[in-house]
């Protein structure tokens, strides 16, 4: 004898449960559901971030020059460390110098904190433009860890770097660029 499959009797309120009218496409209903499906999905994954993946990147929407550090220079770079420390990349993306290469691609570098330590000095390079000067900093600088891939900062510590800074227009300072040698 060949088994014969039950088929089983729904309640008649499930049949009418539908996730498309009556009639409606259903490939096109299935589509509509799997877009919502990934663009939820999406959001989530932007909301949820995270510190051992890639270090965010400026808004595109950010433009150089458009909010520079008050206060003395030794301000500014206090500021500018800050900025960093709390992921706050807009903001030091607005505090670079147009035209320059963005700060914010040295300072989003792998580093999950940042804390500064010291300005040793500040000085002015011979054949600097009016008023650009570099200030000496020491900051203590956490890599983030990224499995498999060495940080390009080592272990977290001390690390001596230069900011060259240039008055901005508005007043106040602008990050020109910065790096492990004058």
């Amino acid at each position: 004898m060949t088994p014969r499959r039950a088929r089983r009797s729904l309640p008649s309120h499930l049949y009418r449960a539908r996730l498309a009218p009556p009639g409606a496409d259903w490939p096109a209903a299935l589509l509509a559901l799997l877009l919502a499906l990934v663009v939820a999905v999406g959001a989530g994954a932007a909301a949820c971030g995270g510190s051992s993946g890639p270090s965010p990147s400026p808004s595109p929407t950010t433009t150089a020059g458009t909010a520079a550090l008050a206060g003395s220079l030794r301000q500014a770079a206090a500021e500018y460390w800050r900025l960093v420390d709390a992921g706050d990349y807009a903001a030091v993306a607005a505090a670079g110098v147009p035209g320059e290469p963005p700060s914010t691609t040295a300072a989003s570098s792998r580093i999950a904190h940042a804390r500064l330590r010291g300005i040793d000095q500040v000085m002015r390079q011979k054949d600097a433009p009016a008023g650009e000067r570099i200030a000496q900093v020491r900051v203590y600088i956490e890599p983030t860890s990224v499995s498999g891939q060495p940080s390009p900062w080592g272990d977290p510590g001390e690390h001596t770097l230069f900011m060259y800074m240039e008055p901005a227009a508005q007043g106040g300072w602008l990050v020109k660029s910065w790096g492990t040698g004058p």
